[in-house]
């Protein structure tokens, strides 16, 4: 499915095409526009790979939606959640599960915590607020899988783990990233090969040996005013910095 510029688009659902203005009133014009695209998706020719990435869909399946008309235009509308939920850990497999915890302890300051025996290595860990579990089972990593870290000293981690030479310079296209908010992502793999991305809030107060290093997003990717608008912390979240 070609993606077209945000504006009047003409998008099948079953056998009929209606013309849709999406949604600049609500300032989420490609937010909109993928939801639009996986209604698509749902009730005509499945949207896939490249396809699926280009039109943005970021929103997973699983998520119910109803079309509903509005003045005219078609809208998609959730469902009501069953509950509301928070992030209580994250696991990740370890190749040896103590060159791990050692890992975890050393650069990200991390605490073990007292874990159950599940019949096999595991290890429990608190990071800030949540808890990272690690357990030692046969398996690769996967490659894109990954989660995030905010820390209190971002350069030291940068030169910690680039000494170790686990900076990932391929995954994600660099290793070191600015996005268009100025904010900073680091792309590190731990012991076991898992992705693990380090999060700074503010480009402009690191050094010039960090920044060298560091590639600006939108000079790679053309980016809307949306794309522009993006925060990787939630107004309510901590910004360490």
């Amino acid at each position: 499915m070609r993606v077209p510029p945000v504006g009047d688009h003409k998008i099948g659902i079953g056998a009929r095409s209606r013309h849709v203005r999406l949604g600049r009133r609500w300032g989420h014009e490609q937010d909109l526009y993928a939801v639009a695209a996986l209604q698509h998706g749902a009730h005509g020719p499945p949207v896939k790979g490249a396809e699926a990435r280009n039109a943005g869909l970021h929103w997973t399946r699983r998520l119910a939606l109803r079309p509903g008309r509005v003045g005219g235009r078609i809208r998609a509308r959730y469902r009501e959640p069953v509950t509301r939920a928070h992030i209580n850990h994250v696991s990740i497999v370890a190749r040896d599960l103590q060159h791990s915890v050692q890992f975890y302890i050393e650069i990200f300051g991390a605490e073990t915590i007292d874990t159950p025996n599940f019949g096999f290595p595991v290890q429990w860990l608190r990071v800030g607020d949540l808890q990272l579990h690690l357990f030692e089972r046969p398996g690769a990593a996967p490659a894109y899988h990954h989660f995030a870290l905010g820390v209190d000293d971002f350069e030291a981690v940068f030169r910690a783990t680039r000494t170790r030479g686990l900076h990932d310079v391929e995954t994600m296209g660099s290793h070191l990233n600015e996005l268009p908010s100025g904010q900073v992502q680091l792309y590190i793999r731990d012991p076991g090969g898992n992705l693990v991305e380090v999060n700074w809030n503010d480009a402009r107060g690191l050094s010039d040996e960090v920044r060298q290093e560091m590639r600006r997003l939108e000079d790679s990717h053309p980016q809307s005013e949306s794309n522009r608008r993006a925060e990787l912390y939630l107004a309510d979240s901590p910004k360490v910095r």
